[in-house]
């Protein structure tokens, strides 16, 4: 299997992030080192009192900023998750390649008009949207609307449970149909009349589904058993077909993610 990155949202998370607590930490040492500057300048003015009370200043700068130092060195909650997610992304194309032979090809952050699909696999079988969420939770499905309650380490399911949605208040059922149907149309409107299959895939080994109603889009827990999903409800492409698809696909993203950073 080909795999194409044609954006990688988390490695982007995890690059800012870790561009933030670098950031944090050199404001906190600029703010030593000019009250270090102005404390020997009014040292050389001759005004010892007031040397002797920037003291004060220049030490507790001093204790923030190594604060700052041990609490930056380790990453924030935030920046682990992007990373776990980025880990699982990899780990689940080098488990799908495993399985699938060159005639497929997995673009990942592929950006469409109504939002950023983690994966689009296109191959003899179809086309397949997928939604990856790396979430050690229990769930509870009914139609579009999710709600989750999370996994502890050991298993144990703990806290009220929520809404399991994006920051537009949208359930990775919509996350991942809204984008399918976005491509779907794309590609008809170019002369390709090709299903896009929406499918989430819980990558996380802790995540299970407790109450499954009427679901919108197909909802698998490996990578097994999205293959034999593939394999039993794909719609043939020929090589030509897929060939347009992965050229109308790269064409798409370019436009997208080019009106996207116009915009920021």
């Amino acid at each position: 299997m080909k795999v194409e990155v044609l954006s990688e949202h988390p490695a982007d998370m995890v690059t800012d992030a870790e561009g933030e607590r670098r950031h944090t930490v050199q404001t906190q040492l600029a703010v030593v080192t000019k009250l270090r500057a102005e404390r020997r300048r009014v040292l050389l003015e001759g005004r010892l009192l007031t040397w002797v009370r920037m003291g004060s200043a220049l030490r507790d700068a001093k204790r923030s900023a190594v604060r700052v130092q041990l609490s930056s060195a380790l990453p924030r909650s935030g920046e682990q998750a992007a990373k776990a997610g980025q880990n699982a992304e990899r780990r689940v194309a080098g488990q799908l390649g495993a399985v699938l032979d060159d005639s497929w090809t997995l673009f990942r952050g592929y950006c469409t008009a109504r939002g950023e699909l983690d994966a689009l696999l296109v191959g003899p079988l179809g086309a397949f949207a997928i939604e990856e969420k790396y979430w050690s939770v229990r769930l509870w499905i009914q139609g579009d609307t999710w709600t989750a309650q999370k996994v502890s380490r050991q298993g144990e399911a703990h806290g009220a449970r929520f809404p399991f949605q994006d920051g537009g208040g949208r359930s990775p059922a919509r996350q991942v149909s809204e984008p399918a149907s976005a491509v779907a149309g794309w590609l008809r409107r170019n002369g390709q009349e090709i299903r896009v299959t929406p499918v989430v895939l819980l990558s996380h080994p802790s995540a299970r589904i407790v109450s499954l109603e009427r679901p919108t889009v197909r909802v698998e827990r490996s990578v097994s058993r999205l293959v034999a999903f593939i394999e039993d409800s794909g719609s043939p492409l020929d090589p030509s077909q897929a060939a347009e698809a992965e050229r109308l696909v790269r064409r798409d993203h370019a436009f997208n993610a080019g009106k996207k950073a116009s915009h920021a």
